[in-house]
This record gives structure tokens, C-alpha cells and sequence, in this order.
């Protein structure tokens, strides 16, 4: 069987792959485009975005972080465990103390805790409050 070649541009920034059809080019390409779409600032729309990895407690923690010296929010990109991609993560966290485990904070519905500006948040300092 032969495998098709595919390109996704965004920006300054070429992804090529190799899939097997278009179920594997939707697999393969749809978590790329997911980060590639949340690269616009949900506080300043600015477009200027670079791809941040550091080390906290032991893991890596993935994220997007804007440039503009008058904004830096950043998005913290989840990690699938399944497929080993990474997602944009627009909801609350919370530690679950049976598993001790991250997990999406719930309200008293029963319903996913959304963050606002589309998950970018603001670090802020607690010592100039």
C-alpha cells in the first residue's frame, strides 16, 4: 500500500507527514493544527508565539507563551497519554486526593470548569497585590 505525503503551514512553520489515508492524515494532522490554532493570545490577541518547554516537580510542562512584553500569558498544552500529543488546555485543574491525579475541576453540576480568554492566563505575582 502506498503512503501519501502531506503538508500543514502555518505561519513560519512547515509539518511534513507521511499517512496511509485520509483517516490517518485527520489522526496525524488534527492534534498539529489544534496548537497551531491556538497560537493567537486569548488576553492581547497578539500573534507573536513561541512553543515553551520546561521542567516542574519532575515533568516537562508543555506551553504556548506570548511574546508581547506587555501581556506573557501563557496556555499550558495537556499531554495525551494514548497518542502522546499534546492539547490546549482551557479548563481548571484540580488535585484528585484518591488518585492523586490532575483532573478537570468540576462545578456543582457536574460540568467541566472553563478558564476565561480561551485558557490563557496571566501569572501574578502575589507579593505586589
Amino acid at each position: 500500500m502506498s503512503r501519501l505525503e502531506v503538508y500543514l503551514r502555518h505561519a513560519n512553520i512547515t509539518v511534513k507527514a507521511e499517512v496511509m489515508d485520509t483517516k490517518d492524515m485527520f489522526k496525524t494532522l488534527g492534534p498539529i493544527q489544534e496548537l497551531f490554532d491556538s497560537c493567537v493570545c486569548g488576553h492581547c490577541k497578539g500573534k507573536d508565539i513561541r512553543f515553551s518547554t520546561r521542567q516542574a516537580d519532575g515533568h516537562d510542562v508543555y506551553e504556548l507563551v506570548c511574546c508581547d512584553p506587555k501581556c506573557k500569558a501563557k496556555l499550558a498544552l495537556g499531554t495525551r497519554q494514548d497518542t502522546l500529543s499534546l492539547f490546549p488546555r482551557r479548563y481548571e485543574q484540580h488535585k484528585n486526593p484518591d488518585t492523586n491525579k490532575w483532573e478537570p475541576k468540576k462545578d456543582g453540576d457536574g460540568k467541566i470548569v472553563y478558564l476565561p480568554h480561551n485558557g490563557w492566563v496571566k501569572w501574578k505575582n502575589r507579593s505586589s497585590d
